[in-house]
C-alpha cells in the first residue's frame, strides 16, 4: 500500500533473495489508500509467478484503541470480504492476517480481543474465504499481558465453518 510503484520490481528481488514467503502491507482505505481486488489479484498474480506464498494483510488496524484512525477486526474484515472476488481460489498461495497488531495497550479493548477475532474469522469463512488465517496479538503484537496466550484456544475452537478449503 505505501510503495506500489516498487512491487513489480520487488517480488522478484525478494524470491531472488532466496524468500520462499512475503509479507505484503494492505490498506481497506481507512488509513492508506485502499488496496482495491484488481490490484491485489496482481499481487498475488506476481508472488505466484515467483514462487512465493504471500501472507496478505490489513495495516489499517494497527494500535485500534490507542492511535488515531485504526480501525477494528470488524471493519478490516469487512475489507477482505469486499475483495473476496480476488481471494476466492488462492488458497494455496496466500495466507490473510486480518489486521497488523489489532490493538494498543488499552486494557479496555484489549479486552474484547478474543470475541473481535472471533468474530472476524466468523464473518471471513461465512464469506466463503477458507485461507489459512494469522491473527495478531493485542499489545501492539506483544501480548505483554497474556490476553492471546490465555484466550488463543477459545479463537482456535471457534469451528463454526470448516477452517480448510472444502473438497468437493
Amino acid at each position: 500500500t505505501w510503495y506500489t510503484s516498487q512491487t513489480a520490481t520487488s517480488i522478484p528481488a525478494i524470491r531472488a533473495a532466496g524468500a520462499n514467503a512475503l509479507r505484503v502491507v494492505l490498506s481497506g482505505g481507512d488509513r492508506w489508500t485502499k488496496n482495491d481486488a484488481s490490484d491485489v489479484a496482481s499481487i498475488i498474480a506476481q508472488c505466484k509467478a515467483n514462487k512465493l506464498i504471500c501472507m496478505l494483510e490489513n495495516h489499517d488496524t494497527t494500535g485500534y484503541g490507542e492511535q488515531s484512525g485504526a480501525v477494528t477486526l470488524d471493519t478490516a474484515a469487512n475489507y477482505w470480504v469486499s475483495i473476496a472476488s480476488a481471494l476466492q481460489g488462492q488458497e494455496d498461495y496466500i495466507q490473510i492476517n486480518i489486521g497488523n497488531e489489532p490493538f494498543g495497550n488499552n486494557a479496555t479493548t484489549n479486552a474484547t480481543w478474543a470475541s473481535a477475532s472471533s468474530a472476524a474469522i466468523q464473518k471471513l469463512r461465512a464469506a466463503g474465504l477458507h485461507h489459512n488465517i494469522v491473527i495478531d496479538a493485542p499489545s501492539w503484537g506483544q501480548d505483554w499481558a497474556g490476553i492471546m496466550r490465555d484466550n488463543a484456544a477459545t479463537v482456535a475452537a471457534m469451528r463454526v465453518l470448516p477452517l480448510c478449503r472444502p473438497t468437493t
